[in-house]
């Protein structure tokens, strides 16, 4: 189950984007030198700062040129976030609106990290007013930073009859099961119910926290994380340089120069099987 909400929200956000590409795309011109162009027009700014403006910067640049340029920065700017979140709230207010609230109902998600915790009061929150007609949300009403991304703060925010800021329910509940497609992935949050994305405390053993040291020794880890880091960092640093040195004579690997996958690596012999 937690599986088919993942690949649900992936499905609608990427189709949504790729829907948004395409469109922009097939009427988009590309624009060569960009940054040339810029330069250019700063300069006749600069040299003629009281000029109207077809005399001035047209004779360097013409007007189709310039729009083309606006239209290539839009298509990469927060107008098309915008677009992107258009589309997307119109994928899902119909047939998926109807479906994920029945899988949400179905499973229970946890956090042991309170720095998860507003996405799971989130949840809760758009359980307890999943029959509302309110068609926005006050932001001061339901959790939003950790919730919905800071990026996507400016363009779903927007000012209120009195005076306060609010957003559309609809976005907030797409912000909130991104949200939570992520951390469920990185088990930040876990689901009851489902071996694959339960709470990784499940995993240790029941006596782990009084024999925290025995465990650690077995493992031959240290308990400071910091030096943790710092060890795997220095392993990297010296893994990296060996790879780079055997990967072009590896009989193992290939580089291509052509063609979509460059890397063509051919499956290994299986290991042994282990003792335990």
């Amino acid at each position: 189950m937690v599986d088919l909400l993942i690949q649900i929200v992936h499905r609608v956000s990427v189709n949504a984007e790729r829907k948004v590409v395409t469109e922009i795309t097939g009427g988009l011109e590309k624009v060569h030198g960009k940054t040339l162009l810029v330069f250019r027009l700063a300069e006749a700014a600069v040299d003629q700062p009281h000029g109207v403006v077809s005399e001035g910067l047209f004779p360097v640049v013409d007007e189709q040129t310039l729009q083309d340029l606006v239209k290539a920065y839009r298509s990469k700017g927060p107008t098309y976030q915008r677009h992107v979140h258009t589309v997307l709230r119109s994928s899902y207010s119909h047939p998926y609106r109807r479906m994920l609230p029945l899988l949400l109902e179905t499973l229970t998600f946890r956090s042991n990290n309170v720095a998860h915790q507003p996405v799971i009061d989130a949840l809760a929150w758009l359980q307890a007013h999943r029959d509302s007609r309110q068609p926005f949300v006050s932001c001061a009403a339901v959790p939003i930073d950790g919730v919905v991304r800071p990026r996507m703060q400016d363009i779903l925010f927007e000012e209120g009859a009195n005076g306060t800021e609010r957003m559309h329910r609809i976005h907030y509940e797409i912000c909130v099961l991104h949200a939570l497609r992520e951390r469920l992935r990185c088990k930040e949050i876990g689901g009851d119910g489902a071996a694959r994305f339960r709470n990784p405390d499940d995993d240790l053993p029941s006596d782990f926290r009084p024999k925290r040291p025995d465990y650690y020794a077995a493992l031959k880890q240290p308990m400071d994380a910091e030096r943790f880091i710092d060890d795997w960092q220095q392993a990297m640093g010296q893994a990296l340089p060996q790879c780079d040195a055997h990967l072009p004579t590896s009989p193992k690997v290939r580089l291509r120069t052509y063609g979509k996958n460059r890397l063509v690596v051919t499956p290994l012999d299986p290991q042994a099987e282990p003792a335990q």
